[in-house]
């Protein structure tokens, strides 16, 4: 990552914390893959990032690869093939 970038990632983290914990929750478009960077970026912590489909995960995986490179970025695990659910009968008392 380069200086430029790290140093945007730093003040847009700094931002993100002003008032506690960042709260990612409504952000839209390009603005998604900037704050999560920002917050990835600075703890060293391994995360897990969930995504409403696999298309949109693919899309974000792209973008922190390449604001974060290969190694930082959150590791991207495969769909599930079943629901694990499928088959199994409901409960009776939801029935």
């Amino acid at each position: 990552m380069n200086l430029l970038l790290q140093a945007f990632l730093d003040a847009l983290f700094l931002e993100l914390t002003q008032e506690g914990p960042p709260d990612l929750a409504g952000l839209q478009g390009g603005a998604v893959p900037y704050a999560l960077a920002a917050v990835l970026s600075r703890d060293g912590v391994r995360h897990g990032v969930l995504t409403s489909t696999e298309e949109a995960a693919d899309r974000l995986q792209e973008q922190l690869d390449c604001l974060l490179g290969e190694s930082a970025a959150p590791a991207r695990l495969p769909v599930p093939d079943d629901d694990p659910y499928d088959g199994l009968p409901g409960h009776a008392a939801l029935q």
